[in-house]
């Protein structure tokens, strides 16, 4: 900051985190923030991190003292940018939602879901569950609508899907108040071969709760999850996921960033969507009925 202020050349950038312990243990998205990071540290820009732990409750607000652009990220709704928005600082939204002032990377987790169910409906199932992040109702609550956009987006697209295919639906994957467990038990009882999981950490629930009803995976129940942490590999058994591209997302973050900053007249503010990719693994295999 005293550089910048000493030369008359700010290039210092505040990055909005919604909670330090999230964006510390659990987010993969950090490896988005490192990528973008290290983009634009070779272009000479330096950061700083501000912490919003309860931006349910209030905005992301805006940097101490002036700095040359900011990044926000995970951002729910755009009214907790709107700060930022206002402010006529270039911003850019990092695997979250923008206000109309600011640009986005987001991932297309529609296409992402609609990649997971078409690969385990070409395994041959048929009745195939989607189990969505518990939160629990004692915390503020949030309205479905509320949740992140890939709460949002990979739950439509899942039941477009079942309709477009004629399958029958897992009614709990539209309700964030439903734990893993009881999902579980509901697709048991109702005889689904496979379940796609919003996160490596609940394809580790569904993995203990089927194997608590001694059902074997991928022989009995297959399971695909969302995100490709290191650990998903040396999981029992490996797990197959759709990786989101974190680290690519990052790195658009930080070009848009950098030509909001060098063209802002020029430069409109866009969304950019980015695809994941199938990574197959072990725990997930051909229906019964479907194998050689």
């Amino acid at each position: 900051m005293y550089q910048s202020m000493r030369k008359k050349d700010n290039q210092q950038i505040a990055i909005f985190l919604p909670s330090y312990l999230e964006a510390a243990l659990e987010a993969d998205i950090n490896a988005g923030v490192d990528a973008m990071n290290n983009s634009l540290f070779e272009k000479g820009f330096s950061f700083h991190y501000l912490v919003r732990p309860l931006e349910q409750r209030a905005t992301y607000g805006l940097p101490q003292w002036k700095v040359a652009g900011a990044v926000a990220v995970d951002v729910r709704r755009s009214e907790l940018v709107c700060e930022l928005d206002e402010s006529g600082l270039s911003y850019v939204v990092l695997n979250g939602v923008a206000g109309p002032n600011g640009s986005a990377v987001q991932a297309d987790d529609a296409g992402n879901m609609e990649c997971a169910m078409k690969y385990l409906y070409e395994l041959g199932h048929r009745r195939i569950g989607y189990v969505n992040p518990y939160r629990d109702p004692k915390l503020i609550p949030i309205g479905f609508a509320e949740q992140h956009y890939s709460v949002i987006r990979r739950t439509a697209s899942y039941f477009e899907f079942c309709l477009a295919y004629g399958l029958p639906v897992l009614e709990s994957a539209k309700d964030c108040t439903v734990t893993v467990e009881d999902a579980v038990a509901e697709g048991v009882a109702r005889g689904f071969t496979a379940y796609v999981a919003y996160s490596f950490e609940m394809y580790m629930e569904i993995c203990h709760y089927l194997h608590a009803r001694n059902l074997h995976i991928p022989r009995d129940v297959s399971v695909v999850t969302f995100n490709n942490p290191p650990l998903a590999r040396f999981a029992a058994p490996p797990a197959t996921c759709v990786e989101i591209p974190c680290r690519e997302m990052g790195v658009e973050a930080g070009r848009l960033l950098l030509e909001r900053l060098e063209r802002p007249r020029e430069t409109e503010p866009q969304v950019r969507m980015l695809p994941g990719r199938l990574v197959i693994r072990d725990s997930a295999g051909p229906a019964i009925g479907k194998r050689q």
